[in-house]
């Protein structure tokens, strides 16, 4: 099945599936495999979006592993395809919000708005950022641009409140972006 797979590149939903049922200890040399076609983006596009219709623990764990080792614009797919599914590990998505890439958090809460306890867990860990004299205000900008969901409103009325001069250009933006909303 795997030599099918890699050597021949025959891949379906179907073919996956079935790997995943029949196979599933065989899973770790799958991913395995995948790690040797890392720079292949066309095959591991192809995989990432054939294992987003797959309602499998298993696939939900492959497109774990290929956000682990591949590059970004692999990682944001397989993160959209994780939104996609229905098992997705809200833990896993959540924890990526402390990444260092504001496309990587933005793509990772917008595949947590399924799931609403989710979703405030994830603007609570986006916008409740302690920024003492202003030192985290950067990456506070870079998540109020990323969190755009109503749900926020209640964190971005907080900011909009902190004072200090220092704290002027995050307290703007959370009133923008307030406004925008009442508008």
């Amino acid at each position: 099945y795997l030599d099918r797979m890699f050597l021949d590149n025959k891949i379906s939903p179907q073919i996956l599936a079935l790997f995943f049922k029949f196979f599933p200890q065989s899973v770790p040399a799958f991913i395995q495999k995948l790690q040797a076609k890392y720079s292949d983006m066309d095959y591991l596009s192809r995989v990432i979006e054939y294992l987003g219709q797959i309602n499998s623990v298993s696939a939900v764990r492959v497109l774990e592993e290929i956000a682990s080792f591949a590059n970004e614009f692999i990682k944001l797919e397989a993160i959209r395809a994780m939104g996609a599914s229905p098992g997705a590990n809200p833990e896993y998505l959540l924890s990526l919000l402390e990444t260092g890439s504001v496309s990587l958090r933005k793509e990772a809460l917008t595949a947590l708005t399924k799931n609403k306890n989710a979703r405030l867990l994830a603007i609570d860990r986006l916008l409740d950022i302690p920024s003492p004299w202003g030192s985290k205000n950067s990456l506070l900008l870079e998540n109020i641009h990323a969190v755009k969901v109503r749900d926020a409103r209640e964190r971005l009325a907080q900011i909009a409140r902190r004072h200090f001069f220092w704290n002027a250009n995050v307290r703007k933006k959370a009133n923008l972006i307030i406004k925008e909303w009442d508008a």
